[in-house]
């Protein structure tokens, strides 16, 4: 039998120059970061005062990628290092601190793991501190080290968050993406901003005039997808180089620096900076237009599903024109370019028809029977609500053993705790799934308690789409071949007629 002494020796003589390195910078404001350089300068020389040969394939790095549990950029760097670790050729780590690894525990955790399985690593940082990852005592310390860099980088992240209300609440630019219509960062060779008081200060003309252009076409009727298409023809381009998207563009016209206010965290503050759009009214009422288009009497405009297009197979979606409700097979995407046929019909009678299809499927004999077993198989009778109670009392208990441990709680050791969190992580995915098939569960018993018709009659939209959700895999809408020959289909429950040919909506159930 292998232990992890010989493994770990197995390890060492197979592959002795298995000393690597690892280099990561969070923030990277000139293209090359002199921080990474630094950082592999020192771990050069701590190989040269051991005396040993540097590998350069065993060194890795990320440039401008936070390792902070806030982070969701993935780190191209650290995932070869885990992977020399998996492949056992990587036995020994040197770092400038522990918090260039990482300074999220889930992070070590899932590190430590890892490395056992590969026979164990060692960390090695600049300043002679040693974490032999094969002992308990080195997996104690790396972890400590861990929880105290996480604990500084909280530290920084609320400063900063205090010195940016502080700027904002002034009324001048507090950084963060580039405003187009205002002057962005311009950086010497060096990476230093050398037109710091300009920066989202002082107005674009150009961009400016494009942006006044956008509010005056949305006054006037002009959809952003039309605007999007005639800027990209005109080779117009936004803060990044590329054409604007619909939501881009949004996302640009919408921000209230354009008349001069500086928002932070939902306040607003008198802007320190001239405003792109000095017609405040004319701006709010642009955004009345745009909330509208999205908005039906200030409700939010609701759906029974979605279609696939039976002339080039695109998804049609729910869109409101004219006053009316359509599925629309989507023409363009958000850059201007073709994707879908445009096809577009009429809401209201196509889900009429699916609703009346899918009542019909239900009060298909057996069929409901079928159906609970689909969704009940193997379910324990437990009331959902409970199990949304367990659900949130072990999500606490995972978060106050994690608190335990860090505090150093007395006969709470690091095997004890990882051992009881694997429990009850298990247990949590135990219960969401048990939650799932009750949640399942619960609606074919409300569709079938008081019979299938009231049980539709009283269902809003939302209740409907997931009736219908549970049966219907797919609803496809083909294309009308004649359309002088348009039959008028009535809808029997309702009265209501449309010139619609019923026989070209497909519906596939799953069951």
């Amino acid at each position: 039998m292998l232990t992890a002494d010989t493994a770990w020796a197995v390890k060492v003589k197979e592959f002795p120059d298995g000393r690597g390195g690892y280099a990561r910078v969070s923030m990277n404001r000139n293209g090359q970061s002199v921080s990474v350089v630094n950082q592999f300068g020192d771990v050069r020389l701590t190989f040269d005062d051991q005396g040993w040969p540097v590998s350069e394939g065993l060194l890795f790095s990320d440039d401008d990628i936070s390792a902070s549990e806030f982070s969701t950029k993935e780190r191209p760097g650290f995932i070869l290092l885990r992977e020399a670790i998996r492949q056992r050729r990587l036995w020994l780590v040197v770092v400038t601190e522990v918090a260039r690894i990482t300074r999220n525990m889930e992070v070590a955790i899932d590190f430590v793991k890892l490395q056992k399985a590969a026979g164990g690593v060692v960390i090695m940082t600049t300043d002679g501190r040693t974490f032999d990852l094969k002992t308990q005592t080195g997996i104690h310390d790396f972890y400590a080290a861990v929880v105290e860099a996480s604990r500084e980088s909280g530290i920084k992240s609320d400063r900063m968050k205090r010195n940016k209300r502080n700027v904002s609440a002034s009324g001048r630019y507090h950084g963060g993406r580039p405003r187009y219509g205002r002057v962005r960062a311009v950086k010497d060779e060096y990476g230093r901003v050398i037109n710091t008081g300009k920066v989202g200060h002082d107005i674009v003309e150009e961009e400016a005039e494009i942006l006044r252009e956008t509010i005056d076409r949305v006054c006037e009727g002009w959809p952003l997808a039309s605007i999007v298409c005639d800027l990209k023809e005109r080779g117009i381009v936004g803060v990044n180089g590329e054409p604007f998207k619909r939501t881009v563009l949004r996302k640009a016209i919408s921000s209230k620096h354009l008349i001069g206010v500086q928002e932070s965290k939902g306040r607003e503050y008198p802007g320190a900076f001239p405003p792109i759009i000095k017609d405040r009214a004319k701006w709010e009422k642009a955004m009345a237009i745009l909330r509208a288009r999205g908005r039906t009497n200030g409700e939010a405009r609701s759906y029974l599903t979605k279609a696939r297009c039976g002339k080039c197979k695109g998804e049609m979606t729910g869109h409101y024109r004219d006053n009316r409700r359509t599925y629309q097979c989507r023409a363009y995407d958000d850059h201007g370019q073709k994707i879908g046929c445009g096809m577009q019909r009429i809401a209201d009678p196509v889900e009429l028809l699916i609703l009346d299809a899918v009542q019909y499927r239900y009060n298909t004999p057996g069929f409901i029977e079928a159906l609970r077993r689909a969704y009940q198989e193997d379910q324990e009778h437990t009331a959902l609500g409970q199990l949304i109670d367990r659900s949130q009392q072990i999500t606490t208990q995972l978060g106050e053993l994690e608190d335990a441990w860090t505090k150093g709680t007395e006969g709470l050791d690091l095997s004890t705790m990882l051992r009881m969190k694997s429990s009850l992580q298990t247990e949590l995915g135990g219960v969401k799934v048990k939650m799932e098939k009750s949640a399942a569960g619960q609606m074919v018993a409300a569709i079938t308690t008081g019979g299938i018709k009231a049980a539709f009659a009283k269902a809003d939209m939302a209740q409907l789409r997931v009736y219908v959700d549970l049966i219907v895999e797919e609803v496809r809408i083909e294309p009308i071949a004649d359309t002088s020959t348009r039959p008028r289909w009535k809808h029997e429950a309702t009265g209501q007629s449309w010139l619609f040919d019923y026989k070209l909506v497909k519906i596939k159930f799953k069951y």
